[in-house]
């Protein structure tokens, strides 16, 4: 099973792909673009953070919007960060 950050699913493959936690110590739930020193890099709502990603997925994948839009609301909600 592969490993993914608990806040936005990028798949953590390589030491570099984790963030960083207080001490500087490797985050084992977090990637480096959402958790550095401890703190997550972005504070916004779920459902910001779902248009967030919608953009990125349309932008660096060439997905349509109702695809990139639809894998937004299934998968992130399960992730440790947003669940309730």
């Amino acid at each position: 099973m592969e490993h993914k950050c608990q806040s936005c699913a990028m798949p953590l493959k390589k030491e570099e792909d984790h963030g960083t936690g207080k001490n500087g110590e490797k985050s084992h739930d977090y990637c480096q673009f959402c958790m550095q020193n401890g703190q997550f890099v972005v504070e916004m709502s779920l459902d910001d953070y779902i248009q967030k990603q919608t953009e990125i997925a349309i932008k660096r994948f060439g997905m349509p919007r109702a695809k990139a839009l639809n894998m937004a609301q299934e998968i992130l909600p399960t992730l440790k960060r947003w669940k309730k």
